[in-house]
């Protein structure tokens, strides 16, 4: 089960944190029996919002932790493609009518390397149907050791904010024939004003 909650904070910082809670590896959790989890928590604020030339870019800062002993704090920028000014901007946002950033977090608390992480969303048909979803390029010390995370969806709303979602998930970070796969399920927005 993965839960998504993100934020509009004062002072232009913006929150966005998933928990994912999960079962025994190979087996399905019943009547929530979740066995670990993984959290990212995620705060982020704009470098000069009102600069031209700067106002597309994000200070961010990444806590993850889980039920093992990875957690690790990173720092870095993000970049939103789809709102740099010019070029960039009309051919994801009228081109592709798409939403993309890429965070490149450059320090990390685990001294394991770097990492970069892109984020992408499109609508279609006015929200009716999306695909969205990421990949987290861990690049190890040294540069020549890189470890994946990749998710992506499709919804299709069912009615009001409910959605079906058929989502691929790929992580090195299980054990080699757990590494992949399909989910299936629903979605329910709920926005707070």
């Amino acid at each position: 089960m993965t839960i998504n909650a993100g934020a509009k904070l004062p002072n232009d910082f913006e929150y966005f944190q998933l928990l994912n809670l999960f079962g025994t590896t190979g087996q399905s959790p019943s009547n929530g029996d979740w066995t670990g989890f993984f959290t990212e928590i995620n705060l982020r604020r704009p470098i000069a919002k009102d600069n031209p030339y700067l106002s597309h870019l994000d200070w961010t800062g990444q806590l993850a932790d889980g039920s093992s002993p990875s957690d690790v704090l990173r720092l870095g920028v993000r970049w939103r493609l789809h709102d740099t000014p010019g070029l960039l901007e009309n051919f994801f946002t009228d081109v592709l009518k798409l939403r993309y950033a890429v965070s490149f977090h450059v320090l990390e608390t685990d001294g394991s390397g770097g990492q970069l992480e892109h984020v992408y969303r499109r609508e279609f048909s006015e929200g009716r149907f999306y695909i969205a979803g990421f990949i987290d390029h861990n690049i190890n010390e040294g540069g020549f050791e890189s470890t994946w995370v990749t998710e992506h969806q499709a919804g299709v709303r069912l009615h009001g904010p409910l959605y079906a979602v058929a989502e691929f998930r790929y992580t090195d970070f299980e054990l080699p024939g757990f590494r992949s796969g399909w989910g299936f399920g629903l979605e329910y927005i709920i926005r707070f004003r």
